[in-house]
């Protein structure tokens, strides 16, 4: 009697758990250019270690979630604080998992959101790292063609965007890049880091 007791409350605790526990998650439907960057970069997501409870919290709407979260602005706070350990994770080039938080949030996010922005420059950043000049070209000509982004970060996309095609030995085109980036930015801290050599 008392096994089928502990049966009948374990049956009842399984039938009443989330859905979303006992479910693999249902990928995020991406455009095509993001599919593409995706089967470019795929050696870097194969290994990347994303948890469960952060997909899980990541891959629905913040409102309708099961999670703590009681409004936008904490789960906002969420976001950032993943953001700020991704960029602590990139300074000590933990790459592979600071990579991960990256794309994570820069898919997620909604296009043209600052966080999302900084978290797609970050991206790049991390597909320099694994020397995949391409997609990280592709990444930061979008980014550079996004309209009313902040100019914190597009500065740093025009610069980067430049030193890439250095790297690249295309000298023209980063000389057309670093030029653009003098007109509109003629006091740029980042004004030194915008040559060649």
């Amino acid at each position: 009697m008392k096994s089928f007791f502990v049966l009948f409350v374990c049956i009842i605790f399984y039938a009443c758990s989330p859905v979303r526990t006992r479910y693999p998650l249902i990928p995020i439907t991406q455009d095509t250019n993001t599919e593409k960057k995706d089967i470019e970069s795929k050696k870097i997501i194969e290994e990347e270690p994303i948890t469960q409870q952060k997909k899980d919290i990541l891959l629905n709407d913040p409102l309708e979630t099961e999670t703590n979260f009681e409004s936008k602005y904490e789960y906002r706070d969420y976001l950032s604080d993943i953001f700020n350990s991704a960029l602590e994770k990139f300074d000590r080039k933990e790459f592979k998992n600071a990579c991960a938080d990256f794309k994570l949030l820069m898919n997620t996010l909604e296009k043209g959101d600052s966080l999302q922005l900084e978290a797609s420059f970050f991206y790049a950043e991390c597909l320099i790292e694994f020397n995949d000049y391409s997609v990280a070209e592709i990444l930061l000509n979008d980014l550079r063609n996004i309209e009313n982004k902040p100019d914190s970060i597009s500065e740093k996309v025009l610069v980067r965007l430049g030193q890439l095609y250095c790297i690249l030995n295309a000298n023209e085109r980063a000389l057309m890049i670093f030029e653009e980036f003098h007109q509109k930015y003629p006091d740029s801290i980042y004004k030194p880091l915008a040559k060649c050599d």
